[in-house]
């Protein structure tokens, strides 16, 4: 039963169709970050969204691009103006990333959010950020997309989780279904009252995306 909602809840963010979003924010990930900046480019016209937002932090990934470089690129290679580009705090994971996020949603009274990651991370991405608005008292239209095509089984290096850990070799398979190994991780942390956590279940985001359709 648990593998039929985890399914129904990949399809529905998969095939999510981006609506008018007064935000789009963009999950930090060193993997396909040019792919997914074009994406967001994309998106932001789409959308007509007023602005996009970053994580803050310099480096997303040990001596790689971050703020000031994903800036950057959207304004040069993408005709994003740098004064709608803004930045969260600096987050150094997925759930500080959402956590800021709030705080500043909150503090600009924004109502919709359009969530971008890449394919690999774009569910965990999604329910951390609706476990964050749950944990923040938000009522938010809270949308996600990523891109279609992907080599999944092109080899990648990703950094480990732990502090100065080692690269993990990889798939982008690979890395989906750890991804969902965290998901399930995480959540049962967050179940047991530890509040380093906070990520919705995926019963949670499924019922989310469905009242919407």
């Amino acid at each position: 039963m648990k593998s039929q909602i985890l399914s129904e809840l990949i399809a529905l963010i998969f095939s999510e169709k981006p609506r008018h979003s007064e935000v789009i924010f963009i999950h930090a990930w060193g993997d396909l970050f040019e792919e997914i900046l074009a994406h967001a480019a994309k998106m932001y016209k789409q959308c007509a969204a007023k602005y996009i937002v970053l994580n803050g932090l310099e480096n997303y990934e040990l001596y790689k691009p971050g703020f000031s470089d994903w800036k950057d690129s959207l304004t040069k290679n993408y005709g994003v103006s740098r004064e709608m580009i803004l930045a969260i705090n600096p987050a150094y994971n997925t759930g500080e990333e959402a956590r800021e996020l709030m705080n500043f949603i909150a503090a600009r009274q924004i109502k919709s959010v359009l969530i971008i990651s890449v394919p690999q991370h774009i569910i965990r991405a999604f329910l951390t950020d609706l476990g964050a608005m749950c944990e923040k008292g938000l009522s938010l239209d809270l949308n996600c997309s990523t891109f279609d095509h992907v080599a999944w089984h092109e080899k990648i290096e990703v950094e480990s989780d732990s502090p100065g850990g080692s690269q993990e070799i990889t798939t982008r398979l690979g890395r989906f279904g750890s991804e969902i190994l965290r998901i399930i991780e995480y959540r049962k942390a967050v179940e047991e009252g530890n509040k380093n956590f906070v990520i919705a279940s995926i019963e949670e985001g499924l019922m989310y995306l469905k009242r919407k359709k």
